[in-house]
């Protein structure tokens, strides 16, 4: 994949410089489930109705659209409606699964909507097309800021690729604790918690973390793989491993998993997916079947009543 052409139709902007918060997903789909309350995000009462500023309506709007749990609303045609989709009901809804984004597979699977979402321009580049481990801030916003005027029908701002940047960096990276903020500011983004991304050394170099990262639940890797294999070949009944660990938008490449962790996932393939996928390198080449049409979402369904059980036989 050409890295030029992930830039094109790329928004840098919408979340008026803030992080992701634990509750704002839950308060964007349960304020839009009622057909009559879909317009929730123009309405003059959105401020009083969500319980912020005018500038974090905006950031919460562009947050649930961008992790695909609110949609257009279609039935509406060109409106300012929005709808919870399949995957923001079953999370977030009134009955949703995981309203508080306590369990990590909920966290995963919302990196995994920002990071594969092509029309994040800085997430989608750093997070696929960027092959170095360590980055430093300046180099970062002179490549995007290059790439996207070059490729973009509108120009881009250096300021607006700054500013996206910093907002990934606080997405993904804890507050240093030395700075003054708000009590409101030190709940970071639930996205932290996953230690994709650290500090190296100086204060505008990053590096991001290569690991096994043992809180991805295998239910959630099986959904990425699932995913990944609709948009790249959905025809085809094999897909090779060098293609799931290092293909852009891969789940190897977003989870920033080693070569290892995706093979030892991968030998785990045909239980996860109960008997759907399987891993075979008898030939010399390391590639995963698949014997039937999967849809990834039940998947997830599973991980989510399978820990329900977990808890309840814990209460008891």
């Amino acid at each position: 994949m050409n890295a030029a052409s992930t830039i094109q139709a790329q928004t840098f902007s919408g979340h008026e410089s803030f992080p992701l918060r634990f509750t704002w997903l839950t308060k964007a789909v349960r304020g839009c489930e009622a057909p009559k309350h879909r317009d929730l995000f123009a309405r003059d009462d959105a401020m009083v109705r969500l319980g912020v500023g005018k500038n974090m309506v905006r950031s919460i709007r562009f947050w649930a659209l961008s992790t695909a749990v609110l949609a257009d609303d279609e039935s509406a045609g060109r409106t300012t409606r929005h709808c919870p989709t399949q995957l923001g009901a079953f999370l977030f809804g009134d009955r949703g699964k995981d309203p508080f984004i306590e369990d990590p597979a909920t966290v995963w699977l919302l990196h995994w909507q920002l990071a594969s979402n092509r029309r994040l321009g800085t997430w989608h580049w750093l997070f696929n097309d960027l092959r170095a481990t360590e980055f430093h801030k300046p180099d970062i916003v002179r490549e995007l800021h290059t790439r996207a005027n070059r490729v973009g029908s509108k120009p881009v701002a250096v300021d607006t690729i700054e500013r996206d940047l910093d907002c990934l960096l606080r997405t993904y990276v804890p507050s240093d604790p030395d700075k003054r903020l708000s009590r409101e500011e030190l709940l970071d983004c639930p996205l932290t918690e996953l230690g994709l991304i650290r500090r190296a050394g100086n204060r505008d170099t990053f590096a991001f973390v290569r690991a096994s990262h043992n809180s991805l639940p295998s239910s959630l890797f099986l959904y990425a793989l699932l995913s990944f294999w609709d948009a790249v070949a959905p025809k085809s009944d094999s897909l090779r491993f060098d293609q799931i660990a290092f293909s852009a938008g891969s789940p190897g490449t977003v989870f920033k998993l080693t070569e290892n962790a995706v093979i030892d996932r991968l030998h785990r393939i045909a239980t996860d997916s109960e008997g759907a996928l399987r891993f075979d390198e008898t030939s010399g080449l390391k590639q995963v079947f698949r014997s039937k049409r999967t849809d990834p979402l039940p998947s997830l369904r599973r991980h989510y009543v399978a820990r329900r059980e977990v808890r309840n036989a814990s209460h008891h």
